[in-house]
């Protein structure tokens, strides 16, 4: 299991919990000089991230392992676009500057089960043939999303959300699948968008109807004596076939203590504290 840098607050003010928006330039380079020193050197990145391609190219980028995403492919006319998804990919190793991308992803899984699909699919297959990418991925919001993906398309990587309070990987018993199939894992929004790094006297209102949950949590790390950072990581390493963990970063310091807590190995046993509740477990329906 490995750690990737997540890049979406190099580009933007990101996560519930951020105190000190867009990553400042300098951050971003002693973050990814840390990286390079510890060994680290998968980085996740998008295209629809604010010009975050960009920035990063001004870094030194052949040390690292790129993956990007591509959005919106759904609102191209495939009649006078028809290698969009192709020059989709040219563009980002132009904005890159790097000669080949790790994983490609689609941001959206429709667009594959459109009635184009098939057509998207034929491109990312030449962009592996040609060279341009090691690896064909998805990022889901739901295991149902995967099942009708794994189904229907040969995949190299799934991108999922994973947490203490989002287990629907492992209880829908697609982590076993996508084991059993060699489809490689990696999970983010494993701090729920930092909403579980916060303090008790500081989760939002809008969450008041989970407060029973909350409780459970913050008395779990009272009698454990544990902090939710080491929590948060320790939770997600229990599940030895997950690759890689995407992992958001503000600045430099931040960097550090999840590298620092991402390198310990201590055993908690964790109570069961999954939710099935969706305005909880997806940030995209947060007010």
């Amino acid at each position: 299991m490995k750690i990737s840098i997540g890049t979406a607050q190099f580009g933007k003010k990101y996560g519930i919990s951020n105190i000190s928006g867009k990553t400042k330039k300098s951050e971003i380079g002693k973050i990814l000089k840390i990286a390079k020193q510890r060994h680290i050197n998968l980085i996740d990145t998008a295209q629809n991230y604010l010009n975050v391609e960009n920035r990063l190219a001004s870094y030194h980028l052949n040390d690292f392992k790129i993956s990007t995403k591509i959005s919106d492919i759904n609102k191209v006319n495939m009649e006078t676009n028809k290698h969009y998804i192709y020059n989709k990919i040219i563009h980002s190793l132009q904005n890159l500057k790097i000669k080949k991308i790790d994983t490609i992803f689609l941001h959206n899984t429709n667009d594959l089960l459109s009635r184009n699909g098939d057509k998207y699919f034929e491109d990312l297959i030449k962009s592996k043939k040609n060279n341009l990418v090691n690896k064909i991925g998805i990022t889901v919001y739901s295991t149902k999303e995967i099942n009708e993906i794994i189904s229907n398309f040969d995949i190299d990587v799934v991108q999922c959300p994973f947490n203490i309070f989002d287990n629907r990987l492992v209880e829908s018993g697609m982590y076993n699948q996508l084991v059993n199939k060699k489809i490689e894992i990696e999970v983010r929004s494993i701090f729920l968008q930092g909403l579980l790094l916060m303090n008790a006297d500081k989760i939002p209102l809008q969450f008041q109807s989970f407060q029973k949950l909350f409780k459970l949590w913050f008395k779990f790390l009272k009698k454990n004596q544990i902090c939710q950072l080491d929590a948060c990581i320790n939770f997600v390493k229990k599940y030895k076939k997950i690759k890689r963990i995407i992992i958001g970063v503000e600045n430099s310091n931040q960097f550090l203590e999840i590298i620092k807590s991402f390198n310990k190995n201590d055993y908690i046993d964790f109570p069961k504290m999954s939710s099935k509740q969706i305005k909880l477990i997806n940030p995209n329906l947060w007010n």
